[in-house]
């Protein structure tokens, strides 16, 4: 995927050339530029906004959001410390387990979901960046 500016992917959601977007593109944009935020997160965000944005408000949103949030090469070099040999997989027994015990604990069900959308391979592992390809969605 080419890198595109905060204008052109403006311009691009702006499909009626009226210099503003749609609250709703909000989200899809921001995951379009690599900004990751959970589902309740993307909601808080666009709650306060006003149901057409300018591209001067898009654009500090975007800037705002580019500061805090992580990027998916963020999070992908984050998988690092389950692949070493850096081949792209990692062990799904040992990722699961950290996801239930280490920072923000997932549940049995969080971890069955994101189960049931992966391929774990026949030595048990899965390819992690397929993972933070699902997780972005």
């Amino acid at each position: 995927m080419s890198k595109v500016t905060k204008e052109q992917l403006f311009n691009f959601l702006d499909d009626e050339n009226t210099g503003t977007i749609n609250k709703t593109s909000i989200p899809q944009a921001l995951r379009y530029l690599g900004i990751i935020k959970t589902k309740s997160e993307m909601d808080f965000l666009v709650q306060g906004l006003d149901e057409k944005i300018n591209y001067e408000d898009f654009s500090s949103l975007v800037d705002e959001q580019l500061k805090s949030s992580l990027t998916k090469e963020q999070i992908i070099d984050s998988f690092d410390v389950f692949d070493p040999k850096k081949i792209g997989k990692c062990s799904a027994s040992e990722l699961f387990h950290s996801l239930k015990v280490v920072g923000e604990k997932l549940t049995d069900d969080d971890i069955n979901n994101i189960k049931s959308k992966i391929e774990i391979d026949k030595n048990g592992n899965i390819d992690y960046n397929a993972l933070v390809d699902i997780l972005m969605q």
